[in-house]
């Protein structure tokens, strides 16, 4: 920052205020701003549930973009259990299996906006007692991460639901199936135009 407000220095001297004025606004635009604070980005833990051998973490993310996201971490507890993919059908497959969900439940100050992701692509698991071929997440931790949006004039009030199941090669758990999350968002968790 030193060197760079050296090197702007000698190219100011003579300039007359009117000069430096449009200079300032040349870099405000030059950098994209609008004039208006913009929120920088940022990730804030909002809660920590556990059930049935399985931590699930919920954080509020804005990214570069001021793009905002809650993200959820679940974590099986045990050694060689794994979660099964979102894209799941509620009722598993043949009644086995439960899908892993984070969901908004309506009432609360923000909405989903746009597609769940996880940042782990499901493999597929065959079980040939079952003769059937489930879609499940590679042992370990799977993270989905939800777009939302703030409603307009909203307190900083949500509630959250996660559903998972977590199994290994020769047993599941119960599931947990809509789980009540209730969070306060942090102040500074809102998209640019906010």
């Amino acid at each position: 920052m030193l060197a760079e407000a050296n090197w702007l220095r000698p190219r100011l001297r003579g300039l007359r205020p009117t000069g430096v004025a449009s200079l300032a606004v040349m870099a405000l635009v030059a950098s994209g701003c609008s004039g208006h604070p913009s929120p920088s980005a940022g990730d804030w833990p909002l809660a920590v549930v556990s059930e049935h051998d399985v931590t699930v973490s919920l954080r509020a993310v804005v990214d570069e973009a001021s793009h905002t996201f809650v993200t959820a971490t679940f974590t099986p507890t045990r050694s060689g259990f794994h979660l099964y993919s979102k894209d799941l059908p509620p009722e598993g497959l043949s009644g086995v299996g439960r899908p892993t969900l984070l969901e908004v439940v309506p009432g609360g100050a923000i909405v989903q906006h746009g597609e769940t992701v996880a940042d782990r692509k499901p493999v597929s698991l065959y079980v040939p007692v079952l003769k059937i071929a489930f879609p499940v997440y590679p042992e370990g931790p799977v993270t989905l991460r939800l777009p939302v949006t703030l409603k307009p004039g909203a307190d900083r009030g949500a509630t959250f639901s996660v559903t998972y199941l977590a199994c290994s090669d020769s047993v599941c758990l119960a599931p947990v199936m809509r789980k009540p999350v209730v969070v306060t968002l942090p102040e500074a968790f809102r998209p640019a135009s906010s």
